[in-house]
């Protein structure tokens, strides 16, 4: 029987065509795809661990005294570390090309000696007070902030850290350039590394009090054969709460999983996407074995009558099955393997910034892919050859239909169909509950899927038995002879009809639910990059207000249709103490530690100035952005207390996406008005007295100041704009701090440097598609406004919105193409079944066309009546399979997002 396979695909080898390459292509798209994904989850890893190489146990400080960080350091010595290095963190600004423009910086400590981990390119590390480290930045960065210059060595640049105390710029001496860290190379914070007395000296006051806090990470090496979580549990102790204490693994591991966060459903969108098409794959294989074996009962029959048994013959398709696939796997694994280290030497080019040139899959993974491939065409063969080979020895060689199928077949496919797709309908409807309950994960993605699987799956076996009858029937009253021939032949033959109705259906299923979930998909991506830089600029303050003039000038500046100046509120977790007591928070009330610098925004508001206008606050509304430092201890839809100018103010929370938090106007001014009128009666003046506190404060002074304005933000032109009864002219409690402006907002929480990474999202988030204008018009009316700003004295922080959002969406629609390149894929491998189906109807049917041409019936009549029967089979197909794949996909898409 061996010989007989390897007869048959010696002699015959046309006839396995479709299902070589099907189960190559399918070999190698896997091999691909689990090589890039498992590469890109590899090197973010690796840019993550980078820091802690050397170090075994990391502590996290957050406002912490520099007496804690050094007992912290003492406790670790006396538990037995080696080695210790305090990488204390700053943020502050540097200066770009302009001679008053700065942007964002995080300056970091730099530790000598084992534990140092930064990868020096050229140059050396800083060994002296007022030296610097500086990461080369790459392409990348460069477009996404075209503010960035590089700084050669021995060039001195200018840094302005408002947390030191002084307004004045400090002159730092460039003296190497290191490798980018994973803060900057995926999120694109700016980072440089300076002498540890220098940051030490940089750091500011605490937030309540006047004495220098620690902000960053303590590492510890241990001696070889340590117990690191042992360790990492007794100097947790020690430490009390306020300080995480984590083993190094531990970590990097949680920094990797924060900038992946929801990254990872489209991970398992991907992932699954590749098991899909291996299953249409082995669908085009099953269909074809099937059409196969039918042709071949007559040669089955043969054999049996000669003594073959039924395990002998079904033992050689097996053997050929197998054979063919394992010649198909070592083939395309390799091909597989090349296709992904191109994806990964070109990664750059579609927007993917993570490093993926070693875009390798092992040995073992490889072996399995391929074994699962043979697999796979192994288990599509056998069904179809075992019922071909057991049918009765008369009845295969009296039988001339090698395409009919027995009702009972018929009607045990149909109620597997109905099964199948009410069992999909049953656990999509669940994932759909979940999904509005707020419970998804990549589980649950890969469960969605699997639901939209079986229905699709369901469909196409009731349709693949329902429509070759339908046809039959019309065959019986349609007078065409043409026509009746081609539906004659769909309904006799429903074997091969239904298989070929099969793999047009899946195959066209899949590509529907893939382009459809993709635009989904790729709307929601847009918004993100949109949301970066809602605005299309944003300019603030290094050292203190929004200077006079700036405002006008902005508006009168062609090109600017909008300005807004948000203003800043500083408000505290819990009642500040007075007199050097304890804090006054009400016994039981759940207390923040700490403060936040929020900015007044309603929804209204925003839409004079936000591409996004769901970002604003609601009334009585605290928006958290997503560098908060309270992110961890609240909820969306939780009501707390805080504190504004000393006064409670009662607000509901809401988690968002934005680069700030943001505080309903309204709140904040009845805060102020609140402060002023204690103020008041403190002096003795009746606060209702409008001449007497006229009076008071020309005196005086204001009794409350404004609150600042440090951030002001514009709407460009070239794009669609608010309606007149939108746009009305701002005022100075107006604005939307959403695009990268204020420095010290910007790198907030400098013990966590991937929390810019977070995405939290929000169900506003998807409700409108960013308003995005002319990208050209845009860029022109920027340059306008950089000479603007160049104008003022005044030390400013400009952020292109517009250079953000243009980079993010090019990006996106790059990385997308991966996605269409296994579209055509999918289609190749269902035209490739459609043509084996094909060329075995067209063999088996030789005799038949001479029978028609014998009574009149021409080439060209009977090319037609075939092209018809194919038509009639795949159009309604792929017609109904796009369709539902069209709505599952959206399903799906619409979970994922959820």
């Amino acid at each position: 029987m061996i010989r007989l396979a390897l007869a048959q695909l010696r002699r015959r080898p046309l006839r396995y065509i479709s299902l070589f390459f099907s189960i190559a292509i399918a070999v190698s798209l896997t091999v691909a795809t689990a090589a890039i994904s498992q590469s890109l989850r590899d090197s973010v890893h690796s840019l993550y661990t980078a820091p802690y190489e050397s170090a075994d146990v990391v502590a996290g400080l957050h406002n912490a005294t520099p007496d804690q960080a050094r007992r912290l350091q003492a406790e670790a010595k006396r538990l037995g570390a080696t080695n210790t290095a305090l990488d204390q963190q700053v943020v502050g600004t540097k200066k770009s090309g302009s001679a008053q423009l700065y942007q964002p910086v995080r300056v970091e400590a730099i530790s000598s000696g084992p534990l140092m981990w930064q990868n020096i390119i050229d140059g050396r590390a800083p060994e002296r007070p007022g030296e610097v480290l500086l990461s080369a930045p790459d392409d990348d960065s460069t477009q996404s902030n075209p503010d960035r210059t590089k700084a050669n060595i021995g060039e001195t640049i200018m840094l302005n850290l408002p947390t030191r105390g002084s307004k004045a710029d400090v002159p730092v001496k460039v003296v190497g350039h290191t490798q980018p860290s994973a803060t900057e190379k995926l999120i694109g914070t700016e980072s440089l590394y300076a002498f540890p007395s220098d940051v030490a000296t940089w750091a500011g006051p605490a937030p309540n009090d006047n004495k220098p806090v620690v902000n960053g990470e303590l590492r510890i090496a241990l001696p070889n054969g340590a117990n690191a979580s042992e360790f990492a549990q007794k100097l947790q102790q020690r430490a009390g709460n306020s300080i995480q204490v984590a083993t190094a693994d531990s970590r990097a591991q949680t920094l990797a999983d924060q900038y992946f966060g929801k990254r990872d459903h489209y991970f398992v969108l991907l992932d699954a996407f590749v098991a899909v098409v291996a299953i249409v794959a082995a669908l085009v294989i099953f269909s074809s074995y099937q059409v196969l074996a039918a042709q071949r009962r007559r040669e089955f029959a043969l054999i049996r009558s000669i003594g073959g048994r039924t395990g002998q013959l079904v033992s050689s398709v097996i053997v050929e099955a197998a054979v063919l696939a394992a010649i198909a796997g070592v083939l395309a694994a390799p091909f597989g393997l090349w296709l992904a280290s191109f994806a990964g030497r070109h990664a750059s080019v579609v927007g993917v910034r993570v490093p993926l040139s070693d875009a390798t899959l092992s040995p073992l993974a490889t072996f399995a892919v391929a074994l699962v491939g043979v697999g796979l065409a192994v288990l599509a063969a056998v069904p179809a050859a075992w019922m071909a080979a057991r049918r009765p020895v008369v009845e295969s060689l009296s039988t001339s239909e090698s395409g009919e199928s027995s009702r009972v077949g018929l009607i045990l496919t149909a109620l597997v169909g109905v099964a199948i797709a009410v069992s999909g309908l049953w656990l999509g409807q669940r994932m759909l509950n979940a999904a509005a309950d707020g419970a998804v994960s990549a589980k649950r993605v890969a469960l969605a899927v699997t639901a939209g699987g079986l229905v699709v799956l369901g469909a196409m076996l009731l349709f693949a038995v329902i429509w070759p009858l339908v046809l039959g029937l019309l065959g019986r009253v349609v007078k065409l002879p043409v026509l009746q021939l081609a539906l004659s032949y769909a309904g006799r033959q429903r074997l091969r009809s239904g298989a070929l109705v099969a793999i047009v259906f899946a195959g066209s299923a899949l590509v529907g639910a893939v382009v459809t979930g993709q635009d989904k998909v790729a709307g929601r991506l847009e918004e993100k990059a949109a949301s970066k830089a809602l605005a299309d600029v944003a300019i603030s303050s290094v050292d203190g207000p929004i200077p006079e003039g700036l405002v006008e000038k902005l508006r009168r500046t062609p090109g600017v249709t909008n300005v807004a100046e948000p203003q800043t509120v500083r408000i505290e977790g819990s009642q500040p103490a007075r007199d050097g007591g304890a804090t006054q928070n009400a016994p039981g009330e759940n207390v923040l530690s700490g403060s936040e610098t929020a900015y007044t925004l309603s929804a209204e508001d925003a839409r004079t100035v936000l591409r996004d206008e769901t970002q604003g606050a609601q009334p009585g509304e605290l928006v958290l952005g997503r560098y908060s430092p309270w992110r961890e201890e609240l909820k969306t839809g939780d009501k707390i207390r805080i504190f504004v100018g000393g006064q409670p103010v009662q607000v509901k929370v809401r988690l968002s996406d934005s680069q700030f938090t943001l505080l309903d106007q309204d709140l904040a001014q009845k805060a102020r008005q609140a402060a002023k009128d204690a103020k008041l009666r403190e002096a003795g003046l009746d606060p209702a007295n409008s001449e007497a506190v006229q009076a008071f404060e020309q005196r005086t002074g204001k009794t409350v100041p404004d609150f600042p304005v440090t951030m002001i933000l514009a709407m460009l032109g070239g794009g669609e704009k608010p309606s007149a009864s939108e746009s009305r002219k701002p005022n100075p409690r107006d604005g939307a701090p959403q695009t990268p402006g204020n420095p010290n907002d910007a790198a907030r929480q400098p013990d966590h440097p991937t929390d810019a990474a977070r995405q939290p999202g929000h169900p506003n988030d998807a409700t409108q598609q960013p308003n995005l204008p002319d990208v050209a018009a845009q860029e022109a009316a920027v340059k306008r406004v950089r000479q603007t700003v160049d104008a003022f004295p005044q030390k400013l922080v400009l952020k292109d919105g517009v250079a953000y959002r243009k980079a993010g969406t090019e990006s996106v629609n790059r990385v997308l193409t991966v996605s269409k390149l296994m579209i055509l894929a999918s289609v190749l491998i269902t035209l490739l079944g459609v043509l084996n189906v094909l060329l075995l109807t067209l063999t088996e049917r030789r005799r038949d066309r001479e029978l028609l041409r014998s009574v009149g019936l021409g080439p060209a009549r009977g090319t037609l009546s075939l092209a018809l029967e194919v038509l009639l089979l795949a159009g309604a197909a792929a017609l109904l399979g796009w369709w539902l794949g069209s709505v599952e996909g959206l399903m799906v898409a619409g979970f994922v997002l959820a």
